[in-house]
């Protein structure tokens, strides 16, 4: 069965995810944070437990909620614009397929930080009466300390994100190559009688005259069913070259063009077919659904 194992960035709009994402990025920065040598003085001076409580859940936690919500979803527009659909699979591919982000990572924070700074100022002066805050010198989004204070919470949000998104992406082709599939048996007739043959090994079924043929990678038998019976009983792999053949992709080897629009198909047990144009449109538009399965298949 042929399935598409590229990236699912729908995959990250989950709300538990975030909610796991945000909470492991707030907690590494709070360890920063409480146990930097800078702030050991701060942190002794203005701890309490209500204080820790307030500082972690409302004024870090939930509002950074709103930043892990947009940046999950901007993952996904800007891996779909770039069209980084392909998943990584060695350290060398995953590096680079991070790198790619990194225009991301610099510039999200300018979509997000207008409502999280906005909602913790409001929080801030208005909750906590804290009126000795300015908003433009201490919230205002625009402000060159605040971005860089921002930075690792996006990167180790972002990172997190893709990490899933990769791990995700590898663990489903691994279960789904392990998964035990229902063969297809197509009913043909030969010479000695009435027989079964496994569509995994048919190359394509030609019409020829009244009868069907079914090319198998080392034979060849009929069958009674027409083209059309044929394409809704097997599954993806296979498609209609032309009004007489149905071919199975797996087995496509490469096209060219050949006359008044028309191209050869050529599949690899060296049997070729004509098709036209828009035919082959829909071919290489199903070839797409199916790159799992066609691995040595030639684009041009």
């Amino acid at each position: 069965m042929c399935k598409d194992y590229r990236m699912t960035y729908r995959k990250i709009v989950s709300s538990r995810l975030i909610l796991v994402v945000t909470a492991i990025t707030i907690l590494l920065l709070l360890c920063i944070i409480y146990f930097h040598p800078l702030n050991i003085a701060w942190v002794k001076k203005s701890f309490s437990w209500g204080n820790l409580l307030q500082f972690v859940f409302v004024d870090q936690f939930i509002i950074e909620l709103i930043s892990s919500c947009i940046i999950a979803r901007g993952i996904g527009v800007y891996g779909t614009y770039l069209k980084l659909r392909k998943t990584p699979k060695t350290p060398e591919k995953i590096f680079k397929y991070f790198l790619k982000f990194l225009p991301f990572i610099l510039g999200i924070y300018f979509v997000f930080a207008p409502l999280t700074t906005g909602v913790r100022f409001l929080y801030h002066n208005f909750i906590l009466q804290r009126l000795d805050l300015d908003y433009f010198s201490d919230y205002f989004p625009l402000n060159l300390e605040i971005y860089l204070a921002y930075l690792p919470l996006v990167f180790l949000t972002t990172v997190q994100f893709l990490g899933f998104l990769i791990h995700y992406s590898i663990k489903l082709k691994e279960m789904e190559g392990r998964r035990p599939f229902k063969k297809i048996l197509l009913s043909v007739k030969t010479l000695q009688g009435a027989t079964k043959v496994d569509a995994e090994r048919v190359v394509a079924v030609v019409r020829q005259q009244q009868r069907y043929w079914v090319k198998t990678t080392d034979t060849q038998f009929w069958t009674h069913k027409n083209l059309s019976e044929l394409e809704k009983h097997l599954d993806i792999n296979f498609i209609r070259a032309n009004r007489s053949t149905l071919i199975n992709l797996v087995f496509l080897k490469n096209y060219s063009f050949w006359k008044n629009e028309r191209y050869i198909l050529r599949m690899q047990n060296g049997d070729e077919y004509n098709i036209t144009r828009d035919r082959l449109k829909q071919i290489k538009s199903r070839i797409n659904k199916c790159l799992e399965n066609i691995k040595d298949f030639e684009f041009q």
